[in-house]
């Protein structure tokens, strides 16, 4: 039996699991191969990328066609530069990424 109240917590406020994985089965992120990130600019700056962090809707689909062009400009710039890392990218978050067959990696214990 594994602990994880802060995945617990997000799956009690959010049950959708095009956005947060069901604490049962354990989230990528859970399994140590997964990881949220930006791009930062020349002074240091987050670049736009048309929603905030962890914004649960369809504006942060990779591929949402309502942006601006910096934006869209900056998810594209981001997603080749972790997809030639190895990379895998979810539809639904601009800023997840994760290790390929995520899956095979066995759950870690948060405690």
């Amino acid at each position: 039996q594994f602990s994880r109240p802060p995945q617990q917590i997000l799956w009690s406020a959010l049950p959708n699991k095009d956005y947060v994985r069901d604490p049962q089965s354990g989230s990528h992120h859970s399994r140590g191969v997964a990881l949220d990130l930006t791009l930062i600019g020349t002074e240091g700056e987050p670049l736009d990328m048309g929603t905030a962090f962890d914004t649960m809707e369809e504006k942060s689909h990779h591929f949402y066609a309502d942006l601006p062009v910096d934006v869209q400009r900056h998810r594209l710039m981001l997603l080749g530069i972790m997809l030639a890392a190895g990379f895998q990218a979810i539809a639904t978050e601009w800023w997840h990424y994760e290790l390929p067959n995520a899956d095979d990696y066995p759950l870690l214990d948060d405690e």
